[in-house]
């Protein structure tokens, strides 16, 4: 064979490679589903907002003890850990409306204060999303730590 067969030989493999990425394995490829009821459907999101949520509530705990001298505690909202995405209401649950903090409607997490002494407090993130219970720790220092 010459340059032009092997020219037709390249050729050929190219293109039968091109249908196989472009065509057969694009079909073969299975989309997984995005919405709401997906267990983590998007994962970096739910916890980088939840990241932002705890330093909103640190913010307004600050608030609070700079206001009335006082930190305050906030019970379990929503009430139950939720293991798909639900709603947070700032009535759910006793404290939220005092300490004056507004959430995302949805959430992955539940959220709950607990004041120790007069100067320090810690807040939890709890989901059961991927199975086992799931849980997140920020302090009045602003320190985050995932719970083992």
């Amino acid at each position: 064979m010459k340059g032009s067969g092997w020219r037709f030989i390249i050729a050929i493999a190219v293109i039968g490679l091109a249908v196989y990425y472009f065509v057969i394995k694009k079909e073969a490829t299975v989309q997984s589903p995005v919405d709401d009821t997906t267990i983590w459907a998007d994962k970096v999101n739910a916890v980088t907002k939840m990241k932002l949520d705890m330093g909103t509530i640190a913010k307004a705990e600050f608030n609070a003890k700079m206001l009335d001298g006082k930190f305050i505690e906030c019970a379990p909202n929503p009430p139950e850990v939720p293991d798909y995405v639900t709603d947070w209401k700032i009535g759910a649950a006793p404290g939220w409306k005092e300490l004056g903090v507004t959430l995302g409607r949805k959430t992955w997490f539940q959220y709950e204060v607990e004041v120790h002494g007069e100067d320090s407090f810690t807040i939890y993130a709890r989901t059961y999303a991927e199975g086992p219970l799931l849980e997140y720790t920020m302090d009045e220092k602003k320190s985050l730590r995932k719970s083992k």
